[in-house]
């Protein structure tokens, strides 16, 4: 591989990268779904639905944290139920 195909294929693989960073991104579910942010005492918290009851929410020190614990809790809890019942009416989403 010549100098300029290989600075080509890495640049290549950068862009790959950067696209799936930017898309990984954009389809997060605290993006897709716009969870209410809100402090709750020294902690943020990140609630899609009325309430923690029958809501998804994520807490953390920072509100950035709050929302990666938001999309951990959306990917392993029964967010399609939540999502069920906000687009039913039965929860305020």
């Amino acid at each position: 591989m010549s100098d300029y195909s290989e600075l080509v294929w890495r640049a290549q693989q950068t862009f790959i990268q950067e696209v799936c960073f930017v898309r990984d991104a954009l389809t997060a579910p605290h993006v897709l779904y716009k969870p209410s942010l809100y402090q709750d005492g020294d902690q943020w918290c990140a609630l899609f639905g009325g309430c923690l009851a029958d809501g998804v929410a994520g807490f953390g020190d920072t509100p950035e944290k709050a929302m990666e614990a938001f999309d951990n809790a959306w990917r392993t809890q029964t967010a399609n139920a939540a999502l069920l019942r906000a687009k039913d009416g039965d929860v305020d989403a």
